[in-house]
């Protein structure tokens, strides 16, 4: 027994040592954050009083984010790792993405974020709110399901403007054999309606004790499947008569409230399976999911 008891006590002491890494990070993240937003709030700091310490801050949790990943050299990123939040004011745009270092390629159009895997579960718990939406009334948000969300890759990744973020459809690819998954996402932003189109593809990988995300411009343009389109303006249609009676109900209604995230996971489903069936043999498609392969592997590369 003491000795069963013993090697209980020395595992929760390896798995204590283990997590301190990122518990350190999450601890001077929130010292940071607290400071600036009380430069901001309270003393009503402008100017080089704001941005130097906002900027010594930002730089001290690369240096400590760049100690938790390691090196990253992933073909087409190869400029200097900044921070993947924007700002570390409490409440402003820009803030609380996901904990991770970000890399630009040379145009500038094309984003590569790279976090602990530890990190990037840990802030998916504790941001549920922002896909909890888009799954079907009572169905669970699997590490599986997030990685498939919309609000998912709009709150975590900095590169993420104002601009709404959808997704047109899952192209299927294969984890490379590094990799214990792997997501590709035909993506598309808009500040009006809802995109029917995509114009650019997000990857993500678990990989090495990693997570990685990158959106990329897509390489040819895939057009919009009419059927596709309809199926998605009556859902939308449906989604916002059902959310005015929500509102003007003060969003009491449980019942109500559950039918209408029913609704939204069947109209984007619908949408997604409609989209990729129709395109999947259209060559535009079809050098998608090949740039999807490629960029994959190219992550995945050690």
């Amino acid at each position: 027994m003491k000795s069963l008891f013993a090697a209980a006590l020395l595992l929760s002491s390896t798995v204590a040592l283990a997590a301190a890494p990122e518990d350190d990070y999450v601890a001077a993240r929130d010292a940071a954050v607290k400071k600036i937003t009380r430069l901001v709030e309270v003393d009503q700091a402008a100017g080089e009083a704001f941005s130097v310490p906002h900027d010594q801050a930002k730089a001290d949790l690369v240096k400590r984010l760049s100690a938790l990943v390691g090196p990253v050299a992933v073909k087409g990123f190869t400029g200097p790792a900044t921070l993947n939040t924007e700002s570390l004011v409490s409440g402003d745009q820009g803030s609380g993405s996901l904990d991770a270092l970000s890399f630009l390629s040379a145009d500038n159009r094309s984003v590569l974020v790279v976090t602990t895997e530890a990190l990037a579960r840990r802030w998916a718990a504790a941001n549920t709110d922002a896909w909890a939406d888009e799954l079907a009334d009572g169905a669970a948000a699997g590490r599986d399901a997030v990685m498939r969300s919309e609000g998912y890759y709009f709150r975590a990744v900095g590169f993420s403007s104002d601009a709404a973020l959808s997704v047109i459809s899952e192209i299927p690819l294969a984890a490379p054999p590094q990799a214990t998954s792997a997501v590709a996402l035909l993506t598309a932003r808009s500040q009006d309606e809802t995109p029917t189109s995509p114009s650019a593809l997000i990857v993500s990988l678990d990989v090495g004790g990693r997570t990685m995300i990158a959106e990329v411009p897509l390489r040819a343009a895939i057009p919009a499947v009419a059927e596709c389109s309809r199926i998605r303006k009556k859902g939308d249609a449906a989604i916002a008569a059902k959310e005015d009676a929500f509102a003007a109900g003060g969003r009491k209604d449980a019942k109500l409230g559950a039918a209408l995230r029913t609704l939204r996971h069947q109209t984007a489903t619908a949408f997604r399976t409609c989209f990729a069936t129709r395109s999947a043999t259209h060559p535009a498609y079809v050098a998608a999911a090949a740039q999807a392969r490629a960029l994959a592997e190219a992550m995945a590369a050690k």
